[in-house]
């Protein structure tokens, strides 16, 4: 029947080959031990049908059965079946948490459909996995040897691993951060008179312009 499935969180659609000595087929389910039907299909040129509302990270068999009716009796072919898993759902609450000239912490909502993240970042126009995090209890993330006043862009999904193969969930929409300037540096007192002080400092690349504050009253 070349029976196959596809998955995403929670949804599973089946497809099969078309079988021109059935006329129908039943697609079934397994579970406690027994095989429940899921949908009947009368017509052999539906090679597909999907399944909803099922559960994010989760592992379903389903087999197909093509049938006929001959004269006032159905009879069944051999059932093909297939085992699936559902993919984790998507990573919700990515964020940038903190940030320094030279790093970003990404903080996110802890997944309980996955046992872990994949974060990724733009890199010349491509999506590049910068870090697996394992362990869905982990929810935050520091990217390091980044450029000062430079936009990033980041995403993340959910990843599980199960029958000795990992399911990825969906990535979050993209996440954009700029790092800060760095620190200004030489700032001292050039000039001065009975009523001015002159301020000086290096000139600083990252930055478009500068900020000066003076204590006042200790605040």
């Amino acid at each position: 029947e070349n029976f196959k499935a596809a998955a995403t969180d929670t949804t599973v659609t089946l497809s099969w080959d078309l079988n021109s000595s059935a006329t129908c087929y039943n697609v079934e389910k397994y579970e406690n031990g027994y095989w429940y039907p899921v949908v009947g299909i009368a017509q052999n040129s539906i090679t597909a049908t999907k399944v909803d509302n099922l559960t994010p990270a989760t592992t379903y068999k389903y087999r197909i059965v093509p049938s006929k009716l001959i004269g006032d009796t159905w009879v069944y072919g051999e059932p093909t079946e297939l085992t699936i898993t559902t993919k984790p759902s998507a990573v919700t609450g990515f964020t940038n948490s903190a940030k320094s000239y030279n790093s970003l912490t990404l903080s996110w909502n802890k997944n309980a459909s996955g046992n872990g993240y994949a974060i990724q970042m733009l890199k010349n126009g491509t999506w590049t996995s910068i870090k697996y995090v394992s362990g869905n209890t982990v929810t935050s993330y520091t990217v390091t040897g980044l450029n000062p006043s430079t936009t990033y862009s980041f995403r993340i999904c959910a990843y599980n691993y199960a029958y000795n193969r990992y399911y990825y969930g969906a990535f979050s929409s993209s996440m954009s951060a700029i790092t800060l300037p760095t620190s200004v540096t030489g700032l001292s007192n050039s000039a001065k008179s009975t009523n001015t002080l002159t301020l000086s400092w290096n000139r600083n690349t990252s930055a478009t312009g500068y900020v000066i504050q003076m204590l006042k009253d200790n605040v």
